[in-house]
């Protein structure tokens, strides 16, 4: 086989995957949140694991069974209430989490080692193989980088080898024996752990890309939305926009007690199909352009100027004062007369001018106000203006008429 096919082989069974730069600062809240999940229930089970094995030590350590008492209830439950306690009140950083499974693994560890080699008892130095339960826990079950894992677990071996050299059946050869299966399960275990520091970055990675495409798709569709509210000619607002604003403009004045009325403004262009026909369409559609600009520019910061379609254009103004709206629509109609944009077919003046009509509704009307009786009011006035003679503006109030009284018989009932 191919030595690169080795090496590449090798590195995806244990290479670490990194984390970008950019991330690693969400990964650590990431692992920090991990660990929220596991140091409290892994020193519950570690603690019942070591005062659980009080059962073997009756049949296995009969000569130091107080001692083993004292040890498992009088040392290991105390500590393992105080850390749980410690950790379950407030949220910790992620060295304390660390510093806590790896010293509560450690003790526990040194404290089964003690009570071993305190023994005479026949079995008391095969006993030891249950302390590579505690080597596991700290490889595998407290999920800890590898390196932090490793240096867990040879401080495990290393003290246990050290204990097991001074107790009264220390032999070179129980010492090997011991710490070579002790170092065979750190070893598996460094491997699970390896491969379990790798998936959870991985794991990690894929979330944030899953998230990045999410984010991306929002925007993506953020976006088409607000271009499908926009006219392509004009930039502004086309009517789907325009319905959207004024549904919304007429429920916050309805919701809003101090809003004295919600108008709106339609502008029609003056004889604009003269103008498309005598100076062409482009020259039509850059009218439409410098008109839409000049609406835009002369309207309140809170006002929205959409273009209602062809040569008409719809202004919604959701803040307007009715003594106001009269010279709203002066200003309106000012800014258009001000590009002096020739008109050389129009009937009313020699540059491009419009006709505005402009329809409120008062807050006696706002509760049973919609877009379309507010719309069809401000035509109605826009058609007003036209038949006064154009380039000028109209404001109405806005009128509902009351629906005609209908009586409904069954002739069947007669």
């Amino acid at each position: 086989m191919n030595l690169n096919v080795l090496r590449s082989s090798f590195g995806q069974l244990v290479g670490r995957v990194p984390i970008p730069e950019a991330l690693r600062e969400e990964y650590a809240d990431y692992v920090l949140k991990r660990q929220e999940r596991i140091t409290l229930p892994a020193v519950i089970v570690g603690t019942a694991i070591m005062v659980g094995l009080f059962g073997l030590d009756i049949s296995i350590l009969p000569d130091i069974l107080g001692m083993a008492a004292d040890v498992r209830f009088g040392v290991v439950l105390p500590v393992a209430l105080a850390l749980g306690i410690y950790l379950y009140r407030d949220t910790r950083p992620i060295w304390v989490h660390y510093a806590i499974g790896g010293g509560t693994a450690l003790l526990y560890g040194t404290l089964a080692c003690i009570l071993v080699v305190s023994s005479y008892a026949p079995l008391a130095p095969m006993y030891l193989t249950a302390n590579n339960v505690t080597v596991m826990f700290v490889v595998l079950i407290l999920e800890y980088p590898p390196a932090l894992a490793a240096t867990m677990a040879v401080a495990l071996i290393v003290i246990q080898a050290a204990i097991l050299s001074m107790s009264h059946a220390a032999s070179a050869t129980l010492l090997f024996m011991m710490t070579g299966i002790s170092v065979s399960i750190a070893a598996a275990g460094l491997y699970g752990n390896i491969r379990m520091d790798r998936d959870r970055r991985l794991q990690f990675l894929s979330k944030q890309r899953d998230r990045q495409h999410l984010r991306a798709l929002a925007s993506q569709n953020a976006l088409l939305e607000r271009l499908s509210a926009l006219d392509p000619l004009t930039g502004l607002s086309n009517r789907r926009g325009l319905d959207a604003v004024m549904t919304s403009a007429i429920a916050d004045a309805q919701a809003n007690p101090r809003t004295a009325v919600v108008a709106v403004a339609m502008v029609d262009i003056d004889h604009f199909k003269l103008f498309n026909d005598s100076q062409g369409h482009v020259a039509g559609d850059e009218a439409l352009c410098e008109v839409a600009e000049a609406l835009a520019g002369a309207v309140a910061g809170s006002d929205l100027v959409a273009r209602y379609g062809g040569e008409e254009f719809a202004i919604v103004m959701p803040e307007a004062e009715p003594l106001a709206l009269e010279m709203a629509g002066a200003r309106l109609r000012a800014a258009v007369n001000k590009m002096n944009l020739v008109h050389p077919s129009s009937s009313t003046a020699r540059t491009v001018t419009v006709s505005i009509g402009i329809a409120y509704a008062d807050r006696t009307l706002l509760p049973s106000m919609t877009p379309q009786i507010l719309t069809e009011a401000a035509d109605s006035a826009l058609y007003e203006a036209k038949s006064g003679g154009r380039d000028r503006v109209v404001v109405r109030a806005c009128k509902i008429e009351p629906e005609p009284f209908k009586i409904s018989w069954n002739k069947d009932a007669i």
